[in-house]
């Protein structure tokens, strides 16, 4: 066995948090590419990120690439969704204009990322589409994102708001060597810990509701047993959205079923037994609670019906 190496990789050298991932990438990279037993390279990984991890200044990425980036990885959960992919949505979920939603779609457009053959019938925008190159683009920022997410909740223990909100900062030093070495290190995961699919060469992210046969909450038939498969990233504020439906347990794997459905407003009641700790077995009855969740919010978790477990 190598000796370990006496290195400090995130030395105060080091300018921006930018600066920090990348070189804890390479880091990363040489521990699980030497001989170390697996529990002692997420022993020593662990130490880095503990105890240099906190570190933070400014970012170097341009506001123009990270808007493109959240353009991307928006229109593409849309596709995966099966919602309409409308300027008016993006507005929505951005909180902008419609004119700046239109400059930032004919920019796309204009790289080759993005076509929209809803212009030229009198609405900018409508049934935007990505192109092969705005795909694969998309593709690998979100499988970036969701290893990224799935490495600090399952290696460094985080929650999945904190998870989610960190990996925005781990994923831009990413390379696809350390891509492929973290499927290694994660036991080649599905999912991300929001039960979002981790875009790979195998997976066909796209249909993957699809073959779950899965449904929106809101749109599933009382006192019907249902499982949570994943919670949609098309949200104005995706961490306030995780941090409330945690509180409540509504999770990847927790059984749901509605009870009754409030015809003024249509909000629903619905039972939630939190998911199982040990995977194969079913979530304890004993822990299960009713909830009240608007429709809206119902909207927002898919879920797919269960029969015998």
């Amino acid at each position: 066995m190598p000796t370990l190496l006496s290195i400090n990789p995130f030395a105060t050298s080091c300018k921006d948090r930018e600066a920090i991932y990348s070189t804890f990438a390479k880091a990363f990279w040489i521990l699980t590419s030497l001989e170390y037993p697996p529990i002692m390279q997420t022993k020593v990984t662990q130490h880095f990120c503990l105890h240099y991890y906190p570190m933070s200044t400014t970012s170097t990425m341009s506001t123009t690439s990270n808007v493109i980036r959240e353009y991307l990885e928006t229109i593409y959960n849309l596709a995966v969704e099966g919602d309409p992919i409308v300027g008016a949505r993006l507005a929505e979920k951005f909180g902008v204009s419609a004119p700046n939603v239109a400059a930032v779609l004919s920019r796309m457009q204009r790289d080759g990322l993005i076509v929209m053959p809803g212009r030229g019938r009198g609405r900018a925008g409508e049934g935007i589409e990505l192109t092969d190159k705005g795909r694969a683009e998309a593709e690998v920022l979100l499988r970036q994102h969701r290893l990224a997410e799935r490495f600090l909740a399952d290696v460094l223990g985080m929650d999945w708001v904190q998870a989610h909100e960190e990996a925005h900062h781990l994923e831009r030093g990413m390379s696809p060597v350390i891509e492929d070495r973290l499927m290694v290190l994660l036991g080649n995961p599905r999912t991300c810990p929001h039960g979002n699919p981790i875009p790979t060469g195998s997976v066909d992210t796209v249909g993957y509701l699809r073959q779950q046969h899965a449904l929106r909450l809101n749109s599933a038939d009382e006192n019907v047993l249902m499982k949570v498969v994943l919670i949609s990233e098309v949200v104005e504020d995706e961490s306030a959205l995780l941090t409330y439906l945690g509180q409540m347990h509504i999770m990847p794997g927790a059984h749901a079923t509605v009870l009754g459905r409030d015809p003024t407003d249509n909000s629903l009641k619905v039972g939630i037994a939190p998911r199982a700790q040990t995977p194969g077995q079913s979530p304890p009855s004993e822990n299960a609670q009713v909830v009240l969740l608007s429709n809206d919010l119902a909207a927002k978790i898919w879920v797919t019906v269960i029969s015998d477990e």
